[in-house]
């Protein structure tokens, strides 16, 4: 039997919202000749990428999938996960997004972040990221904090 994330009709619209989001934010930072060195998707609870609705048997694309089909890209994506078998079902998105830089890290969000996206993404390296930070599954927030 195969796991899936599921979410309720709330996460639905969050997720809308967010694709809305996403698509003015990235137009707007496309015309920024001061971000010279790129704009940055970062979801710290990336999930599977392809939620179950709830009340129903469909998939909805999640938040990862949201950022990647916007009309204009981030230069990179990273997508945090701790739990390996979503993982591997965000792996599955570079196969279906060739052309987009996707990096998954399999750990906690407050390390990654603290570590590998802070050091990278700075005012003064003319960069900026959008971190996606909203906890998806009860599960994910055992034993983590975001920060």
């Amino acid at each position: 039997m195969s796991q899936d994330d599921v979410v309720g009709p709330w996460s639905e619209d969050k997720l809308k919202l967010l694709g809305k989001y996403l698509e003015a934010y990235t137009k707007i930072m496309q015309n920024q000749s001061w971000c010279r060195n790129g704009y940055h998707y970062i979801d710290a609870f990336a999930g599977t990428g392809r939620p179950r609705a709830r009340d129903e048997e469909r998939y909805i694309d999640g938040s990862p999938r949201i950022a990647l089909s916007i009309r204009n890209p981030f230069n990179s994506y990273t997508f945090i996960e701790k739990e390996l078998w979503r993982v591997q079902h965000l792996q599955k998105l570079r196969d279906e997004f060739p052309g987009r830089d996707i990096r998954i890290e399999q750990d906690d969000c407050n390390h990654v972040i603290t570590t590998k996206i802070t050091p990278q993404i700075r005012y003064e390296k003319f960069n900026r990221g959008l971190i996606f930070l909203v906890l998806f599954h009860k599960s994910q927030t055992h034993g983590r904090r975001a920060s």
